[in-house]
């Protein structure tokens, strides 16, 4: 065996362990298959594999059994990675068993193989999956070990192996930062930090940072933190309201005042009214009605969208309860959607404005805003045809107020009249 060891195939060593079998040397029998375990490739042992399992089924311990049980699940594992190094499910499983089994050096070359598979495109998606393979090694070497400085190195190492300038992720900042707070390190999780916000500057890293030093009560810190915020998302809502938030919850009203109105004078601005409504609730909170109205009128005059004027009116009949004001906001809405000839909006307005009646106002106002509620009606317009003279009709759903003349109304169908009479004669009527 010794001498011919690479040239033999299975059927040798289960021929030979057999052999030793028959003459009831057992523990000959044992080392026979585990030597051809080690010496032959997997991919060419599995029929030797089963012959020893059923080997150690007859003739050995219960941890002889274990341990077959592991080989076979190892053996597939091995197996599977062949055909793809790169299948991180596996790689999951693999580790997870060699954790479950103790052996430190085990698990160590393990993740060490696991995470030498890199993703081959610089997609972040094929990274997600990846990045946690080496944060459950780090976990391993902190929490099992102990050994902090391993872990301190595994986190290193992930760090570099991520490419910041295409992609980051905010987990493997906080989560390393995390760690030197438990080492009890505030420095150096503060400087894994910086360095995150230097490196990728993405909002999680903003808020995970701003957390940590609000936990150690550093409110000075969380401003600066905030202040870097802004500088790199100024268009960011969020970026302003944890702001707004920050300075509210420490009782610095004004300064949450100071902060509202540079966000709402933004040019550039995603989800403006994020930061609107904020401005809005924190009057409210404060129990300054006056000025909620005045953040309410002030976006009125930036924004003409019929929801505006629907919370609008819900401000001053439920927060104010003060009908009067929210009648004169709604006659606003209404006269400005006539004016712009926008029907839907225009109803839509009428409607809300009767549901606040019912609930807030009285009998009279009911039955006055009952009275200017729209129809709907269907109506029929040209369509103009692909041929000259051949115009077609289309049906439509519009609106018929009450507010609205006779006269205003009849004179509409004259024009509307009048423009079909002209398409129709190719010229003036």
């Amino acid at each position: 065996v010794e001498m011919l060891g690479g040239e033999l195939d299975e059927r040798f060593y289960i021929k030979f362990a057999q052999f030793e079998q028959r003459q009831k040397e057992m523990d000959r029998a044992q080392a026979i298959y585990k030597l051809a375990l080690d010496i032959l490739p997997k991919g060419a042992s599995d029929e030797l594999y089963r012959a020893y399992v059923s080997f150690e089924k007859q003739h050995g311990d219960r941890d002889a059994i274990e341990e077959v049980v592991l080989n076979k699940r190892r053996f597939i594992y091995e197996e599977s990675i062949k055909k793809n190094a790169r299948n991180y499910d596996v790689w999951f499983d693999y580790c997870r068993l060699e954790e479950s089994c103790g052996d430190v050096g085990r698990i160590r070359e393990v993740y060490e193989r696991a995470v030498a598979n890199k993703p081959p495109v610089l997609q972040k998606r094929f990274w997600r999956r990846y990045i946690y393979l080496w944060i459950y090694y780090a976990l391993f070497e902190e929490l099992q070990t102990g050994d902090v400085e391993k872990a301190r190195a595994v986190y290193d190492k992930l760090i570099q192996v991520v490419p910041h300038k295409q992609f980051s992720f905010a987990k493997i900042w906080k989560l390393y930062a995390e760690f030197e707070v438990r080492q009890l390190n505030l420095d150096r999780a503060r400087m894994i930090f910086g360095r995150a916000i230097a490196e990728c500057q993405k909002e999680r890293i903003f808020l995970d940072y701003a957390d940590l030093e609000m936990r150690l009560g550093n409110i000075d810190r969380c401003r600066k933190i905030y202040a870097k915020f802004l500088e790199a998302h100024p268009q960011n809502p969020k970026a302003w309201n944890v702001y707004i938030d920050l300075e509210d919850s420490v009782g610095e009203l004004e300064r949450a005042r100071a902060l509202c109105n540079l966000a709402v004078e933004q040019e550039r601005l995603d989800m403006p009214e994020l930061v609107w409504k904020r401005f809005i609730d924190l009057e409210v909170s404060h129990d300054e009605p006056d000025h909620a109205r005045e953040v309410w009128l002030r976006l009125l005059n930036k924004s003409s969208h019929v929801r505006v004027y629907i919370a609008y009116s819900e401000f001053e009949a439920q927060t104010c309860e003060s009908m009067p004001r929210c009648r004169e906001a709604l006659e606003r809405g209404v006269k400005h959607f006539k004016a712009e000839n926008r029907g839907d909006e225009r109803a839509m307005l009428l409607e809300h404005w009767l549901k606040l009646e019912r609930e807030y106002g009285e009998e009279q106002s009911v039955e006055a805003i009952e009275k200017r509620q729209p129809k709907r009606v269907k109506k029929r317009r040209t369509v103009p045809g692909e041929t000259a003279g051949q115009d077609a009709y289309e049906e439509y759903m519009d609106y018929v107020f009450p507010d609205d003349k006779p006269e205003a109304q009849n004179l509409k169908i004259l024009e509307m009249a009048h423009a079909w009479k002209k398409r129709k004669l190719g010229g003036p009527a």
